[in-house]
């Protein structure tokens, strides 16, 4: 049997398909948290510039 065989009988649980439409929603899903950490650190060096772009505004007024 090849990978892409769909298995009966008692092997119903151990079916090929089922255990790579699992591999691939762990894949899509590591790759979404990477995501969501990278566009989060993003945010926060840009929340940080604005921060310091503010205090030199305030520091330069008075």
């Amino acid at each position: 049997m090849n990978k892409n065989t769909i298995s009966k009988g008692n092997n119903m649980k151990n079916n090929p398909i089922k255990a790579k439409a699992i591999n691939v929603g762990a894949t899509n899903n590591a790759k979404l948290q990477a995501y969501k950490k990278a566009v989060t650190d993003k945010a926060t060096q840009e929340i940080n510039k604005i921060e310091e772009d503010i205090k030199s505004l305030e520091q330069n007024k008075i």
